[in-house]
């Protein structure tokens, strides 16, 4: 297993989980620093699971509290953060990956579709209701069925999902590839 975390991290975490009656409870907390101490990481969570259902629900506390209610089926996925007045929904049509994302506190949403086969194309727009400000990515990726090399063309700056990030990145146009002996 790799680690997931940066190098520069130390401390614990505790995970619990009971099962009852087709119900799953989870506890989770970590303690995480840097090795400096001058940043944590900490998490502290309960999750409630009715696997049968494709039902989940969060009580985030730490670090960013939230109140997260899900509906998982195979492609599909229905979120709601009632505490942060987020929503969030994966389709799959056809051979196409859809994600909508809407965060009602903030006005802001996004739309996010992949999808090919010989080329594996990337799309995001977003928009800014409050501000008046969008946002764009394309990517546009050939890798020959092969993960050992590649040849990608991207415009506009990729926002990892983050619905505040990219709106105030100039354009940007770049062309990149990797080749692996």
């Amino acid at each position: 297993m790799t680690n997931r975390y940066t190098p520069d991290r130390q401390g614990w975490k505790l995970e619990l989980l009971t099962e009852h009656n087709g119900l799953q409870l989870g506890f989770n907390i970590r303690r995480h620093k840097n090795v400096e101490g001058t940043r944590d990481y900490k998490q502290l969570s309960w999750k409630l699971d009715a696997k049968d259902k494709h039902t989940r629900v969060e009580w985030r506390i730490q670090p960013t509290p939230a109140f997260i209610i899900s509906y998982d089926r195979g492609g599909s996925l229905f979120q709601l953060d009632a505490l942060n007045s987020t929503l969030r929904t994966d389709l799959k049509v056809w051979d196409t990956a859809v994600s909508f994302r809407l965060d009602a506190a903030r006005s802001i949403a996004r739309l996010e579709c992949r999808f090919g086969r010989v080329l594996e194309w990337r799309v995001i727009t977003k928009y800014d209701f409050l501000l008046h400000r969008s946002h764009y990515s394309i990517l546009i990726r050939h890798s020959g069925g092969d993960t050992a090399h590649h040849l990608q063309l991207e415009i506009g700056q990729y926002d990892r999902g983050n619905m505040n990030a990219g709106f105030n990145n100039p354009g940007s146009f770049c062309i990149s590839w990797a080749w692996k002996f």
